[in-house]
């Protein structure tokens, strides 16, 4: 991969094994889904087991440190260090990219709503608040605004979840798009990487203490994980000095190792 990088860093790099953890994450969350919603009475063997499919918010985190990675890769291989289009233009990719599956799964997830709720008045079928919690029948036109808009994951209390649940981390991600040009880009060519990693945590976990956990749910300090996929970008691909000597003295295969077996390890309590 390193090599690759070095060899033609002007041509368009496509990096097959990001799909592959994109797929992984996929199926994880969906299985996530699925054991939320499994009944209690399962035999406890597959109860034990199945708990694994309990870190369901892990996924989505690997979505965005992904993101980062890959929008960072062409800032970081350019000579210029910047976008080599408009912010214009970049918009409007991320929005051909993520907009048209977002909008035809809420004309969906609206139709279901619709059907359950008149399913449900004819008493043909029993709705249970507790089994469907991600999915609401009931909702307004201004629940649909917002998802029109893509805001609905900064909306207060349960609004969050009005229509379809999972949908607050499309938008989530869809913001952090314009502040990866028009924030973190600018912080990173003043102030260097660190800098723009140790600034996405404290800018994203300021509503946290500042407003007393007001958008705790759409999860702000999302930013801090998409500046982490921008940091992996940069020491992998970049050409600057000190990024090859971290890039070729560290050991990053056993580090890897290492921290992936340490969520394993059982906690310890006083």
């Amino acid at each position: 991969m390193l090599n690759l990088a070095e060899q033609v860093p002007g041509k368009r790099l496509r990096l097959h094994y990001l799909d592959g953890l994109r797929g992984i994450a996929a199926l994880y969350v969906v299985f996530s889904h699925v054991w939320e919603m499994q009944p209690t009475e399962l035999p406890s063997l597959w109860m034990s087991l199945s708990k694994i499919f309990q870190y369901g918010s892990f996924s989505v985190s690997v979505f965005i440190v992904l993101s980062g990675y890959c929008l960072m890769l062409p800032v970081s291989r350019s000579q210029a260090g910047s976008l080599s289009i408009k912010f214009s233009d970049f918009i409007q990719r991320r929005a051909r990219r993520i907009l048209p599956p977002y909008y035809a799964a809420l004309v969906l997830s609206i139709a279901v709503g619709l059907l359950l709720t008149l399913l449900v008045r004819l008493q043909l079928f029993p709705w249970d608040e507790q089994l469907w919690g991600h999915f609401s029948r009931n909702f307004s036109l201004f629940d649909v605004a917002l998802h029109l808009f893509v805001v609905h994951n900064l909306t207060l209390g349960d609004g969050l979840y009005h229509i379809n649940g999972p949908m607050w981390s499309v938008a989530t991600e869809w913001q952090i798009y314009f502040l990866f040009p028009l924030l973190l880009l600018p912080l990173w060519r003043r102030w260097g990487l660190f800098f723009v990693v140790v600034a996405a945590f404290a800018i994203g976990l300021t509503p946290h203490y500042l407003l007393h956990g007001l958008f705790d749910l759409a999860c702000p300090w999302y930013l801090g994980l998409f500046a982490c996929g921008m940091a992996a970008a940069e020491i992998g691909f970049s050409q600057k000095k000190h990024f090859l000597r971290l890039r070729n003295s560290f050991p990053w295969g056993a580090s890897a190792a290492i921290i992936a077996f340490l969520p394993w390890l059982p906690p310890k309590w006083d």
